[in-house]
């Protein structure tokens, strides 16, 4: 399984409705693309300066790697991207990090413990 983490730096002055509206719409490509697990979002909650601006995230969770070949290509993905951009922040706009989930099972085991 393979976790696809974007952290976003969205522009203050963009209403949260607009963010809301558009991080439902990315989630929605889970009923669209086979191999989408899991789908969240959220706004950066933490205290610490070290977050360097990103101020929303999303995390999803993908079958396998051979899922990015038909989610990245969507076409609602891609329209879901010329929208967003007008409200993502000039600088280091977004920070991409794809991983390939190990001991899932395991770790699991120990958390419901």
């Amino acid at each position: 399984m393979i976790r696809h983490i974007v952290l976003y730096k969205i522009r203050t002055d963009i209403p949260k409705e607009q963010v809301t509206e558009i991080f439902e719409r990315l989630v929605g490509l889970k009923q669209l693309v086979d191999g989408i697990i899991a789908f969240s979002w959220g706004a950066y909650n933490g205290e610490s300066p070290k977050n360097y601006g990103y101020n929303y995230a999303i995390c999803v969770d993908l079958k396998d790697s051979s899922v990015f070949k038909t989610y990245s290509p969507h076409p609602v993905h891609q329209q879901i991207r010329i929208d967003m951009a007008p409200m993502l922040e000039e600088e280091n706009p977004l920070l991409m990090f794809d991983y390939e989930l190990t001991n899932l099972k395991e770790n699991n085991d120990e958390i419901k413990r």
